[in-house]
């Protein structure tokens, strides 16, 4: 058999349990969807980067009940479209780019006005510098 060939053979079944690791936008999304839930959702293999997290801690200052039990499982008690109460200041989404366009649309169905703060990663290049970049290269490409 070549190096660069694979084979494989007919077997009976495969048996056995895996775990996948969890997924950021899923993740998210699972949080913002047991908040505008009635009653309790029940979240297991949640991804528990720093992203997910402020998305948790932007839907508890918007009145969802969420925490982690001793298992590893999240629990959201929601409190149901239309239920999100006025949060005391903005919420801090970090530079979670998929929790901020996640929460704009969450937080819609709050009755009332919420300010959502988006931290931009300082390394990244300005509108204009961006913009400038694109003009230079857009001279070289057109001369």
């Amino acid at each position: 058999m070549k190096m660069n060939q694979l084979s494989s053979n007919k077997c009976n079944c495969l048996n056995g349990i895996i775990t996948v690791p969890g997924d950021k936008s899923i993740s998210h999304r699972s949080l913002i969807m047991g908040a505008l839930a009635i009653g309790e959702s029940i979240v297991t293999g949640l991804l528990e980067g720093e992203d997910v997290l402020g998305t948790a801690e932007a839907l508890k200052a918007l009145g969802a009940d969420i925490y982690k039990d001793c298992s590893g499982s999240w629990h959201i008690h929601g409190v149901g479209i239309g239920g999100l109460k006025q949060p005391e200041g903005p919420l801090d989404m970090g530079n979670s780019g998929t929790g901020v366009r996640l929460m704009m649309g969450g937080s819609s169905y709050a009755s009332h006005f919420c300010h959502i703060h988006w931290r931009r990663f300082a390394h990244l290049p300005s509108d204009e510098t961006r913009y400038n970049t694109f003009k230079q290269i857009r001279r070289r490409i057109f001369r």
